[in-house]
């Protein structure tokens, strides 16, 4: 009995599974030949399933307006479902996302708040300006979060931009090491950009954070093979 019954499961689980496919390929080709409405409707039904595929070109549908007004809210929360399934582009699309500030609401109630109690509008200035860095420095944090989990899979743009972050100090503390590292790991899948900035940067680096930067990323390359 207890056979028949897992057999059963499990034939229910190899169906569910292949019409889940089935769904996202007819969303995908739908999605190709700019058929968005279409596109939306299959890509729904599938995300609701948990399909990280379906999530992450939501949010591409949302971000960019492909068949929906533009909505950088419901296009992170897509983003965010794909890549906390460990979906590569998700993860890095929303360190993008969160590194332009594309995160953050309009601050009209920091406005709001400010004329209503009479601080006027350079307090409302004021008041947009702390909670802008407060709230930026927040976007930084998750930008450097989701860039590690995307670049730590391989992909080599977001290699790129978290050795941004470090060389430069935007957002995060400036780190000429971990930049170092990361431009080498890209220049190790061929980007080009990574190895121009690997040039520049080393003339920057004392003989101790070069060494250190040379063990961060060998120490990488022997745990990603």
């Amino acid at each position: 009995m207890r056979s028949s019954a897992l057999f059963i499961a499990l034939c229910f689980f190899f169906l569910y599974t292949q019409l889940a496919v089935a769904d996202f390929s007819q969303g995908f080709s739908a999605y190709e030949a700019s058929s968005f409405q279409v596109a939306l409707a299959e890509f729904r039904k599938v995300s609701r399933q948990g399909d990280a595929r379906a999530q992450y070109m939501l949010g591409r549908m949302y971000q960019h307006g492909y068949g929906v007004v533009v909505n950088n809210g419901v296009a992170i929360d897509y983003y965010r479902m794909a890549a906390e399934q460990g979906h590569a582009k998700a993860q890095y699309t929303l360190g993008v996302m969160h590194q332009k500030g594309l995160d953050l609401p309009i601050l009209q109630d920091t406005v709001d708040d400010s004329i209503e109690t009479g601080l006027g509008p350079v307090g409302a200035m004021q008041g947009m300006r702390t909670a802008a860095t407060h709230r930026l420095g927040l976007s930084y944090s998750e930008a450097e979060k989701w860039y590690s989990l995307a670049a730590n899979q391989g992909l080599v743009e977001a290699q790129y931009n978290l050795g941004l972050m470090y060389a430069s100090g935007a957002g995060i503390p400036q780190n000429y090491p971990v930049a170092y590292f990361w431009w080498a790991v890209a220049e190790g899948f061929g980007n080009k950009r990574a190895a121009e900035k690997l040039g520049i940067l080393k003339l920057r680096m004392t003989q101790n954070d070069l060494a250190e930067g040379m063990r961060l990323t060998n120490d990488w390359r022997i745990n990603h093979r």
